[in-house]
């Protein structure tokens, strides 16, 4: 087995760096987090097969140090460096710096000498995990479905057998991320359920409560590849994503009031954060449909920003924090404190990579808590952000005390009336004034 160095000090990155190479490369990972812990590892180590680094790690230190040591004690390690190329020395094979690992894949197997049919008998386990987040909206099972209880799979779902979603929520609610799909049967699998939720909601007469699970399965999954950068947009998460922002639009349509959008949320059981995403798609709409310049372009690019504006967030506890005061006194971690503060700034930042997303769509998404840098929540809404910005933000903070009391009727104009002392800039008034309009029943 070849072993590899990884360098950095990135941890999340490198976890999904040492996990692919080790299920796809099938070689031992060593990892150090700086260029001089790399050095002290090198004198005592006989032979590496591979380095894996970036030109200088988060503590500033430079490849500089580590390619003076390997050209003095001649040592001629191959070098994958991620990033702009520059001139070095060292043998040294440069691939650009992307959320996508398979460069990094393909370029450590071409170095290593591990052929594609070689990675394809290493990789693959005889049980393919499979997010669970799929099985919330299909109603059949296109092949045996297994669960992990221990070390045995067991079937928990035979084809064509229906699967009850109460049951799968329990499994979610107790933790468990994955089912499991035979190994011969995974590429199929994904490729039949995908066109499976596409191909639901396309459908406008699709059950309510099937369209809504089928949403917040795809915002869930969305979450999961790209919401924590680690993973880009491919072919599938595409599709998947521009099918749901279309849906969240439908179910706005054919609600034929808020009462009755709040109570099929509520029957579903769906999570904060979608709730969230589809409560401030049906505000947003009827903002724009009451104002003078509101178009359906502009409702579809609100559907898109609904969907992304959170896609950073992981939990729903995160979604329910909305201002500084409320962030300092959490309980979170200083890491999740960070990333509930800078989330409408990689939101914005993972929106950027959509293919065709609605010009300026990433703009709105970082400044949707009023900070024009995407960092933080401003306590004074000012005008200098841009119009739909401001449907938006106002939007969502109607939607967010409309939650805290999901289970009663909400007086709309009492709290529109409060939020006129939070927003007093005329160009939120006017948003207030549209959704004034808007009745429970």
């Amino acid at each position: 087995m070849s072993l590899t160095l990884l360098i950095g000090d990135d941890d999340k990155t490198l976890d999904l760096y040492s996990l692919n190479l080790e299920m796809y490369v099938g070689c031992e990972v060593l990892r150090k987090k700086n260029f001089q812990e790399a050095i002290d590892l090198l004198k005592v180590l006989p032979k590496l097969d591979l380095i894996i680094t970036q030109k200088q790690t988060d503590s500033r230190e430079t490849i500089n140090i580590l390619e003076t040591y390997l050209l003095q004690n001649k040592k001629e390690t191959p070098i994958i460096i991620i990033g702009e190329k520059f001139q070095t020395q060292i043998k040294a094979t440069f691939i650009p710096q992307t959320k996508e690992v398979k460069p990094l894949i393909k370029t450590a197997a071409t170095i290593l000498g591990v052929s594609a049919q070689t990675m394809v008998q290493q990789i693959v386990p005889d049980f393919y995990p499979i997010s669970i987040n799929y099985f919330t909206c299909l109603e059949k099972s296109f092949c045996k479905i297994f669960e992990k209880v221990g070390d045995d799979y067991n079937i928990l779902f035979d084809i064509g057998m229906l699967i009850k979603h109460e049951d799968v929520k329990n499994r979610i609610d107790l933790g468990i991320e994955n089912f499991y799909v035979s190994k011969d049967y995974r590429l199929k699998f994904v490729s039949e359920v995908t066109s499976a939720i596409v191909e639901q909601l396309g459908n406008k007469n699709l059950d309510t409560g099937l369209r809504i699970r089928s949403n917040e399965a795809t915002v869930n999954l969305i979450r999961d590849k790209v919401g924590l950068e680690l993973e880009g947009f491919n072919q599938e998460t595409v599709e998947l994503a521009n099918a749901a922002i279309e849906s969240l639009g439908t179910v706005v349509d054919q609600a034929p009031s808020l009462k009755t959008l709040l109570s099929a949320l509520i029957n579903n059981q769906s999570s904060y954060l979608y709730k969230h995403s589809q409560l401030t798609t049906f505000l947003c709409f009827h903002a724009l449909d009451n104002m003078e310049w509101g178009t359906k372009e502009q409702k579809n690019k609100m559907a898109f920003i609904s969907f992304f504006h959170d896609i950073a967030l992981t939990r729903d506890e995160f979604a329910k924090i909305h201002n500084e005061d409320e962030l300092s006194k959490s309980h979170f971690s200083k890491e999740d404190k960070e990333r509930i503060s800078k989330h409408a700034l990689l939101a914005a930042k993972i929106v950027k990579d959509y293919p065709r997303a609605p010009i300026g769509a990433d703009t709105i998404i970082k400044q949707h808590h009023g900070s024009r840098n995407g960092i933080g929540f401003a306590k004074y809404y000012g005008d200098n952000i841009s119009p739909l910005a401001i449907v938006f933000i106002v939007a969502e903070a109607l939607c967010d005390k409309i939650l805290e009391n999901e289970n009663q009727d909400a007086n709309i104009s009492s709290i529109i009336e409060k939020l006129h002392y939070r927003f007093t800039s005329e160009k939120y008034s006017n948003v207030l004034r549209a959704l004034d309009t808007l009745k429970m029943n």
